[in-house]
């Protein structure tokens, strides 16, 4: 497994991409595909290259989640190179960039922004990042849809699907356990600084917190010895970093309720 780390601004910035099977025979595969700006595709390109492959070898794209700095150039890569691009079901057919899906998340979006009272300059300033079409690639991917626990080859292993929905409907790890180490490639689901966004990131899922914290147990569960995340450096102890996330939002969700306890009745809803 060769791990690529790019220096893109975008979201959480920082994305790193994972190179399996390059060196083996079965299916070259990428995790996540990065942004398609021109500088973080010579990024990747530069990354590839370092190992002895270029992105007319991948054969296969599985993507953790529909974010344009995870899978915004899925649709060029498979344009170089016919290679399969895989992702959750959930997420499909936003990654596709299928025009009712998109029409209906925009609409989602602007009823919250309007029960949530923004101001409208961070209206402004929002749409402006979720409309920003740079992140894409002009050729939108043709995607086949997986479910949980769906196995692929990769190289001479096999990859198996975890789903981990939170952070979006649709966003999975990838678990990959070769005897001698069980690893997860987790996407947004566990990362090494902070946690991801859960609610805004996909407002489709009107429970994504109850959706994570199941997520996060999952991964507690899992008992892993490392987690490969989309953002960053690789996480050593991702049993330890779940269960620090988990007592996070539970001290949270107490303050939220403590405050809730207090604040006079007529004050509740404003």
């Amino acid at each position: 497994m060769h791990r690529i780390q790019l220096e893109n601004t975008e979201f959480e910035g920082a994305n790193a991409v994972y190179l399996l099977g390059a060196d083996e025979a079965g299916p070259t595969t990428l995790i996540d595909s990065a942004t398609a700006q021109p500088d973080v595709q010579r990024g990747l390109a530069d990354g590839l290259a370092d190992v002895g492959v270029s992105v007319t070898d991948v054969d296969q794209v599985l993507l953790t989640h529909f974010h344009g700095d995870h899978a915004g150039a899925a649709g060029a890569i498979q344009a170089a190179t016919d290679a399969v691009v895989r992702v959750h079901e959930a997420d499909a057919p936003l990654v596709a960039r299928e025009e009712t899906p998109l029409e209906r998340l925009e609409a989602r979006h602007e009823e919250l922004f309007t029960q949530w009272g923004m101001p409208d300059d961070a209206q402004a300033e929002l749409r402006r990042v979720l409309d920003d079409d740079r992140l894409w690639s002009s050729t939108d991917a043709v995607v086949e849809p997986f479910t949980d626990v769906d196995r692929f080859a990769v190289g001479e292993r096999e990859i198996e699907v975890s789903h981990l929905p939170g952070h979006t409907l649709g966003q999975s790890g990838f678990v990959l356990d070769d005897g001698d180490e069980r690893a997860l490639f987790s996407g947004d689901a566990l990362l090494p600084k902070y946690t991801p966004n859960v609610g805004g990131a996909d407002v489709r899922d009107e429970d994504a917190l109850a959706a994570y914290l199941d997520s996060l147990v999952r991964i507690v569960e899992g008992d892993f010895d490392i987690a490969y995340p989309g953002h960053r450096t690789p996480i050593h102890t991702p049993g330890r970093r779940a269960k620090h996330i988990l007592e996070h939002h539970r001290t949270r969700t107490e303050r939220v309720v403590e405050c809730y306890a207090i604040t006079p009745p007529r004050m509740r809803g404003r």
